[in-house]
């Protein structure tokens, strides 16, 4: 099978099964943002690759942007609930038991940042977790962590899926397969 045959079929795939990606994006982003799960879940990576694939087979961008907002602020308020709920105990819990300096570089970031610290840290990858587990565990008022996980967890959709899915979407445009 040469180049162009795969790539035909890849995208084939793609456009035939849109729902599952938009399943398989929302279970990436919610496993990227919580603090158990994150470390083993390469969630922006495959955005960009997902972003891409969807682009060039002509989906629409907005059913991924939604399942890839709604999957990382469940895991965040998911964290949150975590931090606040083993927060007397935090560092005696994996992973914090075994890297001990995790829990003051995210609470020192958090410190520094505040809300716009959740913000931000969506960004970062090992404190994309780290930093709502910490404001649930300092009890960050629910409200302010809700809006900032919210405009977060879309802004980092967008910036993940947007710019792969409209560069493959133009690609295709410029220079058809068949």
């Amino acid at each position: 099978m040469d180049a162009n045959n795969l790539t035909e079929a890849t995208l084939r795939f793609v456009r035939e099964n849109e729902a599952l990606v938009e399943a398989v994006l929302f279970i990436l982003a919610f496993g990227e943002s919580i603090v158990l799960f994150s470390f083993f879940i390469p969630a922006s990576i495959l955005f960009l690759a997902i972003g891409g694939l969807h682009g060039a087979s002509g989906g629409n961008l907005l059913p991924l942007l939604l399942a890839g907002t709604c999957g990382a602020f469940l895991g965040d308020l998911v964290s949150y609930w975590i931090g606040w709920r083993y927060r007397h105990d935090l560092t005696q819990r994996w992973p914090f038991r075994n890297n001990p300096e995790w829990l003051p570089r995210a609470r020192a970031f958090f410190d520094k940042w505040g809300i716009a610290g959740v913000v931000v840290a969506k960004f970062i990858g090992p404190m994309r977790p780290l930093v709502p587990t910490i404001s649930g565990a300092v009890a960050m008022p629910g409200r302010s962590f809700v809006a900032a996980s919210a405009v977060s967890s879309f802004v980092w959709s967008l910036v993940f899926l947007g710019p792969t899915f409209y560069g493959a979407e133009w690609l295709m445009r410029l220079r058809p397969l068949s």
